[in-house]
C-alpha cells in the first residue's frame, strides 16, 4: 500500500486521486484525462495524506514531480515498524528544515537514528555516566559537569534535541540525495509539462 497519496485539482474544479510511486506513463495518462475538458489544462496539488505537518509543508512548497516520486518510493518500502519510526521523527522535529530533499534523507535513513527520552544536556550527562559502563566516571558529578558532558558527547555525535527527545545519527546514516533532481533515479523520474504550470 502507498504511503504518500494526493489529490490532484485542475482549474476547473476536476479532481483526481494519485499514488506515488507511479510510474511516468501513468501519471502522463492520468493528467491528460483528467485537464482533457479544461480549457487551459492547468492542474496542482490539491492535499496530501501526511502523518506530520513538516511532511505536509514540504510537500506542499515542492514544486519538482520528480522529487515528490522518489520519496513516494522510498516511504512506500517502510514496514509498519519503520512508519512509526519515521512518524516518530517528523513529530519530534527531526525535519526542521521542511524541504522534500531532507524528507527524503531522513526516510532513507529511518533505521540509523537513535532516539532516548532525554531533555537536557544534564540529563544527557547523567545518562552517560549512569547507564554507559564505558564511559569516564566524573570525580565532580555535578549539574554543571553533566551538562558540559552532555553538551561534548552531543557536538561529538551530532545529535540534537527535539521536543523532549534527544536523537542522533549512527555510523550508518548516509545521505542519498543532495537536492539535484537530475540525480534522482530514472524510474521515477516525472518530467511531465503540465507541471511547470503548478
Amino acid at each position: 500500500m502507498s504511503k504518500l497519496h494526493a489529490i490532484i485539482k485542475t482549474s476547473s474544479g476536476r479532481t483526481a486521486e494519485v499514488d506515488f510511486p507511479i510510474a511516468r506513463p501513468e501519471f502522463k495518462k492520468l493528467i491528460r484525462e483528467l485537464t482533457m475538458d479544461d480549457p487551459d489544462g492547468r492542474w496542482s496539488f490539491d492535499g496530501f495524506l501526511v502523518c506530520s505537518a513538516a511532511e505536509g509543508r514540504a510537500l506542499e512548497r515542492c514544486k519538482n514531480l520528480s522529487e515528490i516520486n522518489y520519496y513516494g518510493h522510498i516511504v512506500s518500502r517502510f514496514s509498519d515498524e519503520d512508519w512509526r519510526r519515521y512518524q516518530f521523527l517528523l513529530d519530534a522535529g527531526v525535519a526542521e528544515w521542511e524541504t522534500v530533499r531532507n524528507l527524503i534523507n531522513i526516510a532513507a535513513n529511518v533505521n540509523h537514528y537513535c532516539c532516548f527520552k532525554i531533555a537536557s544536556y544534564a540529563e544527557l550527562g547523567r545518562f552517560l555516566r549512569e547507564g554507559n559502563p564505558n564511559y569516564p566516571t566524573f570525580a565532580d558529578p555535578s549539574e554543571k559537569t553533566l551538562r558540559n558532558a552532555g553538551k561534548q558527547y552531543a557536538k561529538q555525535k551530532h545529535g540534537k534535541f527535539y521536543d523532549g527527545y534527544y536523537v542522533e545519527q549512527n555510523d550508518l546514516w548516509n545521505s542519498i540525495y543532495n537536492g539535484d533532481p537530475k540525480t534522482i533515479p530514472e524510474q521515477y523520474q516525472l518530467r511531465i509539462e503540465e507541471s511547470e504550470e503548478r
